[in-house]
Order: structure tokens, then sequence, then C-alpha cells
């Protein structure tokens, strides 16, 4: 079992932040008593990686030019983990708040 992780603010990249809050996820879905509840940090103020700000940020929590943040797999009952889902290449925003039509 996991039982100390990295503060989310020393992350060096978008990567590294989630697999820094998904550590902490895993680590706060257990603990020797059971599902414990807590959040241990603060993710409505995390670091950014550059790019520009989205218009739309529900759901999204951090991002950089090219990827955004977001909720994730659930790990148990009450505690999603964190995934990296591109941006749009024609607006930028998180491709879920996107209006134009899928390019391919």
């Amino acid at each position: 079992m996991i039982t100390e992780t990295r503060n989310p603010e020393t992350a060096n990249s978008l990567s590294d932040l989630c697999n820094i809050l998904n550590e902490r996820a895993e680590l706060i879905a257990w603990d020797d008593d059971g599902l414990i509840d807590d959040y241990p940090c603060d993710v409505t103020s995390l670091p950014t990686f550059g790019g520009t700000d989205p218009r739309d940020t529900t759901e999204v929590y951090s991002w950089n030019a090219d990827s955004v943040l977001v909720p994730g797999a659930q790990i148990t009952v009450s505690q999603s983990g964190w995934e990296i889902q591109p941006r749009c290449a024609l607006c930028g925003e998180a491709t879920f708040h996107c209006e134009h039509e899928s390019i391919d």
C-alpha cells in the first residue's frame, strides 16, 4: 500500500501531475480501517503547464497546450482517479466541451 506521495505542486508536467494525483487517490481510497473520504490536497488550484486557459473549465483541473487533466475511472465506489484527454486542435477546449465536428 502507498503510504506517502509527492505534493501536486511539485509536478513538472501534466503527466507527472496525473501520476501524483492517482497515487494520492489510491492512498486515500483505503487505510487500515477501510475506506476514507478526505482528499489530501486542494484539487481546485492545481498547477498548469502552458497553453491558453480553456474557456470552460468544468471538470478540467489542469492543462498544457495539448491536453487537459480530468477525473477518470473509479478506483472505489466513492473515489475516482485522474486521466489526461486531448484538447481540440481548432479551439483549444477540452474535446468534451468542444462544439467542432470530429476531425479525422
